[in-house]
């Protein structure tokens, strides 16, 4: 692996920074209940997980067999900022984490299927926002969001390092659950 100052690590947002998941599973359960789809959590990792908010909704769509209705994001929105407000939390261990890694040189951004909007919400809302400032990537930014490598490509280019030599991938425990992708810096 590159020096720890030639290396990016690339962390996604919902469930690795912060601990949104049971929480947006909860909002989507009943949202998709409600217009028709009686959705279990397993299908919901299976069908959505780390999927554009467009690519959910035309994976709704087509099992509803019709459009969603034209409130359904509002809905959405409104439900899941409630519960963040309410219950939202880093995932544990991660602000000791991102002080390791500040702490031997890493470069580190975020790059998530979330919109710009809601990815600082969220990160305003559990005191991460001021680590990720102004190295913050969504899926509005790439023409195809994950599970595409396109999202994660863009940020280490926009970053300044090589997206082409793909370094890892590790579900680790510190971090639980933690998605990320480290790159060279460009010419190292």
């Amino acid at each position: 692996m590159a020096e720890p100052q030639h290396t990016l690590i690339v962390f996604d947002c919902d469930g690795v920074l912060v601990d949104s998941e049971p929480l947006l599973q909860r909002v989507h359960t009943q949202l998709l209940t409600e217009i028709g789809w009686p959705i279990i959590v397993d299908e919901i990792h299976r069908e959505h997980l780390g999927r554009s908010t467009a690519d959910v909704i035309a994976s709704v769509e087509q099992h509803i067999g019709r459009s969603v209705p034209v409130d359904f994001l509002q809905r959405r929105d409104a439900m899941r900022f409630e519960l963040f407000a309410a219950d939202l939390d880093a995932v544990p261990g991660v602000i000791e984490a991102l002080n390791v890694l500040e702490g031997t040189g890493f470069s580190t951004c975020v790059a998530s299927s979330g919109s710009h909007q809601a990815i600082r919400l969220t990160l305003r809302h559990v005191g991460l926002h001021g680590w990720f400032a102004g190295r913050i990537f969504s899926a509005q930014d790439v023409a195809n969001g994950k599970p595409a490598p396109d999202l994660f490509m863009y940020a280490a280019t926009s970053m300044g390092f090589n997206p082409r030599p793909f370094m890892g991938h590790i579900n680790g425990r510190v971090l639980r659950a933690l998605m990320w992708f480290a790159f060279p810096k460009s010419g190292h």
